[in-house]
């Protein structure tokens, strides 16, 4: 039989982010120290040549409380923080006055008790959120991911937590998800890191 392979050529110095953070109450001072550095890395990633995009969602797979910013409670469940746009929710380190909003994001507020990372990696890497302005399975308007991911570019996951996960999957199937994100034969750029 005949196989047919598609590969999107990539290129060395665009980075797609995605950072999925705890939003459980024992994180503000994580946040914080994340939010911190967010200046030094941007320069850094600049001085390299790098275009960066990032994007930030919580480990918070339904809404919990009113503690939380973003207007979803804090049950991101994969959508860009903050869901209600009252942010940029894909930032370009490319601009230097993003960093702020970039910063921002970072601090996505202490109400959850139950991190589930992984799951919420999942839905924010996953059709309909990935491809798509608007999610349909939610009332708020415009919160889909379309823009975060760019064919060329190589994508970073990174998990900030200091609980264990508890999504409800074997992890074998996370690594298997992220190393097929970038399509058949192309794993090695995509990588997942974690601060735990």
């Amino acid at each position: 039989g005949l196989q047919a392979d598609e590969f999107g050529q990539g290129t060395d110095n665009q980075l797609d982010g995605l950072f999925v953070i705890s939003n459980t109450t024992t994180m503000a001072a994580y946040q914080s120290r994340l939010a911190a550095d967010l200046p030094a890395w941007a320069q850094a990633t600049s001085a390299l040549g790098v275009d960066v995009r990032v994007g930030v969602t919580t480990t918070g797979l339904v809404p919990r409380g009113a503690l939380c910013p973003g207007a979803a409670l804090g049950g991101e469940a994969g959508r860009l923080f903050p869901v209600d746009g009252s942010a940029a929710r894909v930032v370009s380190l490319a601009n230097a006055s993003q960093v702020a909003a970039l910063q921002s994001n970072v601090q996505v507020g202490q109400c959850h008790n139950l991190v589930q990372g992984l799951e919420t990696m999942r839905s924010a890497l996953s059709p309909p959120l990935v491809s798509s302005t608007d999610d349909p399975r939610t009332a708020d308007p415009n919160d889909g991911n379309l823009g975060l991911l760019r064919t060329s570019a190589r994508l970073a996951v990174v998990f900030l937590s200091d609980e264990d996960d508890h999504s409800g999957f074997d992890p074998a199937s996370y690594v298997q998800f992220v190393r097929g994100l970038k399509g058949r034969g192309m794993a090695h750029r995509v990588s997942a890191s974690a601060v735990v």
